[in-house]
Parts: C-alpha cells; structure tokens; sequence
C-alpha cells in the first residue's frame, strides 16, 4: 500500500485536473493535465480506470460531464495546432443574430498544422501570424478561445446576406455597454483593416456594410468622433 502522503498528493492532484475540467466544460488537453503533476502512466491509469475518456487525440473528458456543443467546442480548441474558434461557431459565442442554434465546430488553424480533429470540425487555415493573432485577435468566452468580434464579422460577411450582415454590425455594438460601445467598433474596423490586408472577400463586403451605415472604414481618430460613431452604429443611422 502506498504511504498516506503518496495517496493525499495524488487526490490533490486528481482534485486539480477535475476543477480544471469544470472550468472546461469538462475537458482538458494532455499538456495541461501534466502541467498538474498527472504523469503519462498516471493518465493512462486514469483512462484505464474510466477516471477520464480520451476523446480526441490527447484531449479528455470527464465521463460526467454533460456532452453539449460547448463541450465539443473546448475539446476541439484544445487540440493541438489549434488557435480559437472561428466563423459560425465563434459568431455563435458572440450573440450574432441568426447564429443562436448554429451547431457546427469551426476552427482557426495556422497553415502547415495539422490537429488531429473530429471529421466533422470545419478547419479553416490561416497565413496570418498565429502570435500576432492570439495577442491582438483573440478572446475567451466561456472559457473558450474564440476569434475578436471584428473578425468574425469578416468571416461571417462571405456567408451572410448583405442587410443581414449590417444588423450583425449594428447588434454587435448595440448590445455592449454605452462605455464600450467605441471600443467595440474601433475592433471591428481594426479586423477589416487587418483581413483586408491578406485579400479575403469578406473584409470587403463587411467594409461595404460599414460604408452602408455611414462608418466608413478608418478608425476614428478623436475620442468625440468615436462617441459619435459608436452611437451612431447602435441605432443603425448615418453619421
């Protein structure tokens, strides 16, 4: 029998990898269950005791936990080579109208990665820096990585049909709080600046539905021009 403390540390650490997959949906990539004191051949006796299912490659979950398409969505960020979610998944997390009941796994992913993913994750691939934009790109809702909301306005603006796309603008400004309303449209014309920059179609369509509400595309420069755009995009007028 192993000693009292040998047994006290491995609860603690087993306690560990359970709060961090509660934070997670119920999942939790290899790399961070190790980071946790857990060994491989400790993970292995995990598996094998039906502690933890590894439900994509070095990606497991906790057999309680409830399988929801939030779930499916941090296992797939959890993959290796994986940057955040994307597209229609991520415009999902964001609140965008007509994306409430969207049940696709979209992923960002540099190219020349190549995660071991799900057949029915969407993958799209990216020339972009992928530490440019984890930094300056990237944000967690619900514990999940997923794409700024400028971006996924970009990327949705490819799909969308063009009034839709311009309520998308207007309700992505709208529903944040007054004091970050500037904020929230300066993000979104950063992201057609950036993605107009590597010749996608969407940035031009989502440049156009900001020309349509009268935003143009440059950021404003002074804090009263900001104001005033930010107002103007909330109630879908022209400046």
């Amino acid at each position: 029998m192993r000693p009292a403390s040998q047994r006290t540390a491995r609860a603690e650490r087993l306690e560990s990898v359970f709060q961090l997959m509660a934070r997670q949906h119920g999942a939790a990539a290899a790399s961070q269950i190790h980071e946790l004191g857990v060994t491989r051949s400790g993970l292995r006796h995990l598996v094998a005791s039906g502690i933890v299912t590894e439900c994509s490659f070095a990606v497991f979950t906790a057999p309680a936990a409830p399988h929801t398409w939030h779930q499916r969505a941090m296992v797939a960020t959890l993959a290796h080579g994986v940057i955040a979610l994307t597209h229609g998944a991520a415009a999902r997390l964001h609140g965008v109208s007509g994306y409430h009941t969207y049940d696709g796994i979209d992923v960002l992913v540099a190219r020349g990665a190549r995660p071991r993913l799900d057949r029915r994750v969407s993958v799209h691939y990216t020339r972009a820096d992928p530490a440019i934009i984890s930094a300056e790109l990237i944000l967690r809702v619900r514990a999940i990585p997923i794409v700024d909301i400028g971006t996924t306005i970009c990327q949705i603006a490819e799909r969308v049909p063009p009034e839709q796309l311009r309520s998308a603008i207007i309700a992505a400004v709208a529903t944040v709080p007054l004091s970050h309303r500037q904020r929230q449209l300066d993000q979104i014309l950063a992201a057609v600046e950036f993605w107009s920059e590597r010749g996608r179609h969407g940035p031009r369509r989502a440049r156009r539905a900001l020309g349509a509400l009268g935003l143009g595309t440059q950021r404003p420069r002074t804090s009263a021009e900001r104001s005033m755009r930010a107002d103007q995009a909330s109630t879908g007028s022209s400046i």
